[in-house]
């Protein structure tokens, strides 16, 4: 996977804000519970309407096979004209960014701080190539606004929000990826999940057990990561 030696100068990329009555907006975001009144945006914000997204999550500290598998989940979907959604952080969004980069599709992140920083900081030359492969980065947050605890749950509901399907990679039973794989859920979304074959099992796929077993999401195995397309 790509590491970044240098950030491009952004200076003229494209940026601004819509309201929730402009145009623009999201229409899938419209409809969710608290829909965000504003966002932010510095890229592409069209990304999120020229053609169907995906969110692509899990933990940020997956196993070498979740690596893998958000990497090829990316790069499959993108191929096949998906946008794929995700939230920057280390790990499973991070390679399921890298994955739609390398398929030459468009990436989405949405973040939990104001656009005037990258967190994490690791992650600002891929923000950068997301913004120039005609993507964009998003947050509700006006800019200079800090990181917040809070801010990370609430970004998670605009990624299933903003998706026609959501996909869980690999996830522990803390992991804040259960909490978009829940928004997904009570917003009527499609939830697919690994279900990790016995030998790939860790802590880090117990979460993926767990809403397996609650039986609302859609399971898929590593297998079906080819066709991946064809199932949401």
């Amino acid at each position: 996977m790509p590491e970044y030696e240098y950030i491009p100068d952004l200076s003229e990329a494209n940026s601004g804000v819509i309201s929730s009555n402009d145009s623009e907006f999201p229409p899938l975001l419209a409809e969710i519970d608290n829909p965000p009144a504003r966002l932010w945006y510095m890229g592409d914000i069209s990304s999120l309407t020229i053609q169907p997204c995906i969110a692509i999550v899990g933990t940020r500290t997956p196993t070498e096979f979740g690596m893998e598998m958000a990497f090829t989940a990316g790069e499959v979907l993108a191929r096949a004209g998906f946008t794929i959604v995700s939230g920057l952080a280390l790990g499973c969004d991070t390679a399921a960014h890298q994955g739609c980069l390398s398929g030459r599709g468009r990436t989405v992140a949405f973040l939990a701080n104001g656009l005037h920083t990258i967190y994490p900081p690791s992650n600002s030359g891929l923000a950068a190539e997301m913004i120039l492969s005609s993507g964009c980065i998003i947050s509700e947050y006006p800019p200079r606004t800090k990181l917040h605890p809070a801010h990370f749950k609430n970004r998670n509901r605009l990624q299933s929000g903003s998706s026609i399907v959501t996909i869980v990679i690999e996830s522990d039973l803390k992991s804040g990826t259960m909490y978009t794989a829940k928004f997904a859920q009570s917003q009527g979304r499609k939830l697919l999940v690994l279900n990790h074959p016995q030998d790939k099992l860790s802590p880090m796929s117990e979460g993926n057990k767990k809403l397996l077993d609650e039986g609302y999401a859609i399971p898929f195995n590593p297998e079906d990561i080819e066709r991946l397309g064809e199932m949401v």
